[in-house]
């Protein structure tokens, strides 16, 4: 949540190195398990990171393809996908490419300082639901 704040002040953006890959991915990990979701601790990482927006959401494609593969090996391996489920995902996924369409137009669309201005600002309110529910 600090570090959101932070980076919507108008001071000079911080910098990590890559070396803070490690704790990062071990506290997104610990978070997962809590939680559910690490995105946000990976998505900070990111932003201390000198990425372009293509290199930014290159990386998060892959993240989010790598672990939602694993997951979907997972609920087949432990027969979670039953014939309701997979309906389910047949009905929802012209929204999926919708998204997909709607998030590519505004993806090259919009500059660098605004992508950055976004996501934080989608960082800070996500923190602080997450803030938020466990009070």
């Amino acid at each position: 949540m600090a570090y959101a704040l932070y980076s919507l002040l108008p001071a000079k953006p911080l910098k990590g190195p890559r070396l803070w890959a490690t704790p990062f991915d071990g506290l997104g990990g610990f978070i997962d398990a809590l939680f559910g979701s690490s995105r946000l601790v990976n998505v900070t990482y990111l932003k201390l990171r000198p990425l372009s927006k293509a290199q930014f959401k290159a990386t998060v494609a892959m993240a989010l393809a790598l672990d939602g593969t694993f997951r979907i090996s997972a609920y087949i391996d432990t027969g979670l996908f039953t014939t309701q489920v997979l309906i389910l995902v047949g009905l929802l996924f012209p929204i999926l490419l919708l998204s997909i369409k709607l998030s590519n137009h505004l993806n090259l669309n919009i500059s660098q300082s605004r992508f950055n201005l976004v996501g934080s600002t989608l960082l800070m309110v996500s923190r602080a639901v997450l803030i938020h529910k466990s009070l």
